[in-house]
């Protein structure tokens, strides 16, 4: 499993802010400890979605890390190519706590 792990990703979390129009705007922000992480990305599956008169690929990835209790689906993790992976699930791999399998997908237009 740790040989697999050839991934450093670095680990966002969304943040609500006022844009002094009554609303919020999110932007994205790095993980407060440890946000750099090694991940072993592996896809799922993948397929296209008519979306605003264009087509859209969408694909899931299955990531494992090592365990941690900070990371929650809503988050995302990117990777040194500049892809971004928004969490769908996080999952304790086996039951165990010694890694985390998260489901995740990537749009691109």
């Amino acid at each position: 499993m740790i040989a697999d792990m050839k991934y450093r990703v670095t680990l966002q979390q969304p943040v609500l802010a006022t844009d002094n129009a009554g609303g919020f705007a999110e932007s994205w922000q790095n993980l407060a400890t440890a946000p750099v992480v090694y991940a072993a990305i592996t896809p799922a599956n993948s397929g296209e979605q008519l979306k605003y008169g264009q087509i859209e690929a969408t694909s899931t990835h299955h990531i494992i890390i090592r365990y941690r209790t900070d990371i929650t689906p809503g988050m995302r993790l990117i990777d040194e190519d500049a892809v971004t992976y928004n969490i769908i699930s996080v999952t304790a791999q086996n039951g165990a706590k010694v890694y985390l399998e998260l489901l995740a997908s990537v749009r691109s237009s």
